[in-house]
């Protein structure tokens, strides 16, 4: 007679999704690589969006890595850009001078931030650091190597694909500097994106505190 083995399988599927549901929740502030820009946010889903008055300054909801192509460098940590609490998301180049190109410039690793619903933002302010290597890789010595680089490419938009170039910044210190930029209201920037500009991948990464703003 055949044996009934329905509930001991239900039972070991039960026990694995168990496993798999630990493993996934130990694995905070990490987001996989996707391949187009509106790939998912955080694990964990957006944070509760505020309610924000002109002038007053917002925190974003969400963060993406929208590194524009696998070979074009990566990022880490990208839920630290969130906070301005000292903890840093990494952009770092690709070993080898891969780059991608966004909206017509070369970069190399790219995180966005998601601010709340009806937010239009005036300004940006990001907080922000070079870094002698992040993400797995790291800079040389020599022409081009450690302590060059240090030039970041800023985006913003009413969404990841409707983003525009706002300019370009230069990293001024090897400290965590508040850099503000102005955002025309055309624009539409509810999302702001950061990147290392693809300079020599010898060079130093991009280590970003926080990217907030201010609003209409």
């Amino acid at each position: 007679m055949c044996e009934n083995t329905a509930a001991p399988m239900r039972a070991s599927l039960a026990s694995l999704l168990g496993v798999l549901a630990l493993l996934g929740a130990s694995c905070t502030n990490k987001v996989i690589k996707q391949t187009q820009p509106a790939g998912e946010g955080l694990p964990g889903g957006p944070r509760p969006s505020e309610p924000c008055k002109s002038g007053d300054q917002t925190f974003g909801i969400d963060a993406f890595d929208v590194t524009p192509s696998e070979d074009a460098g990566s990022v880490c940590d990208v839920g630290n850009v969130l906070d301005e609490d000292g903890s840093v998301a990494g952009a770092s180049a690709a070993s080898g001078g891969g780059k991608g190109d966004l909206v017509g410039f070369d970069v190399n690793g790219c995180v966005g931030v998601e601010f709340g619903e009806g937010i239009v933002l005036s300004s940006a302010l990001l907080h922000m650091r070079p870094l002698s290597g992040s993400c797995g890789h790291s800079c040389t010595e020599g022409d081009d190597g450690c302590g060059t680089g240090w030039k970041v490419r800023v985006y913003a938009g009413p969404s990841l694909d409707a983003i525009r170039h706002v300019q370009q910044v230069s990293l001024t210190t090897k400290d965590i500097k508040e850099y503000r930029l102005s955002i025309a209201s055309e624009f539409e920037a509810r999302f702001v994106v950061v990147c290392r500009e693809a300079t020599p991948d010898t060079g130093d990464d991009l280590g970003i505190d926080a990217i907030s703003g201010f609003c209409q």
